[in-house]
């Protein structure tokens, strides 16, 4: 049994050691996974976790390269650390970046109750001095996917953030929580773009922000408030998707297309 098991490592980490240089071979990759998912009781929970999370790193990058499927391969990756109770450290915390990304592709894949399940159950293993951050901003962009913007505003209000990062992005979702309010009545629309000069004064007087990150929250609020002046000209919105399209330096950049998009 302990030669199949070392066999079975080999033959994953000499597939795992290829996609580390060419993370793009999507069959390889799913091969990988297979021989994990059909040899998962062979192998120890340690070797097990820490394969997954090495292909995990590796669906990343395909992500970023816009790969297809990639993201649906990645909450599968995810997924299988839950289910096989692999997700906590050894100290029973959760990895903040991971707590974050299965919120996120969750959404994406439209997994609500999923989400909410997940959010709810790892809570408490959260690091204490993030929890409320992280915690806070995960709730709240689920209930924005689900169109409780009440509660979205709500919970961003009534959320002390102390992580720069979880502080500049629950901004960014006030801001999108109230262009879908302000898309059913009227009276948001000074609220919407008070909010984002407001933003934009914190943006630009930040230090906190090295360069790259600067640009992408400044290159968010010139394409919002952009498509907050969009009306029904049709060369005018589809310039504007051009544009933005070609621009990979911008937050949220999936959201504005799609926003701008609805708009034709």
């Amino acid at each position: 049994v302990k030669k199949e098991c070392t066999n079975i490592l080999y033959q994953i980490h000499v597939i795992i050691h290829k996609l580390s240089h060419q993370h793009n071979l999507i069959d390889d990759f799913e091969s990988c996974f297979n021989l994990i998912l059909q040899n998962k009781e062979k192998i120890d929970n340690t070797e097990l976790r820490d394969c997954i999370v090495i292909l995990i790193n590796i669906a990343i990058l395909q992500a970023n390269d816009g790969l297809e499927n990639a993201r649906e391969r990645l909450f599968s990756l995810f997924d299988f650390l839950i289910v096989n109770n692999l997700i906590l450290e050894s100290n029973n915390t959760i990895v903040t970046g991971h707590y974050k990304n299965i919120t996120t592709l969750g959404l994406y894949l439209y997994k609500f109750d999923y989400v909410d399940n997940f959010i709810e159950t790892y809570k408490n293993n959260l690091h204490e001095d993030v929890k409320d951050d992280v915690y806070g901003y995960n709730k709240a962009n689920l209930l924005y996917y689900k169109n409780e913007y009440a509660k979205v505003l709500q919970l961003i209000s009534t959320t002390k953030y102390k992580d720069v990062f979880y502080r500049l992005d629950s901004r960014v979702l006030l801001i999108k929580t109230y262009y879908a309010l302000e898309k059913t009545d009227a009276s948001y629309f000074d609220i919407l773009n008070n909010s984002i000069n407001a933003f934009k004064k914190y943006v630009y007087s930040n230090d906190e922000l090295n360069d790259y990150y600067k640009t992408r929250y400044k290159n968010f609020i010139k394409s919002v408030l952009r498509l907050v002046q969009l009306n029904n000209d049709k060369i005018q919105i589809q310039k504007y998707v051009a544009e933005l399209s070609a621009n990979k330096d911008v937050l949220e950049q999936k959201w504005l297309i799609r926003k701008a998009e609805e708009l034709l």
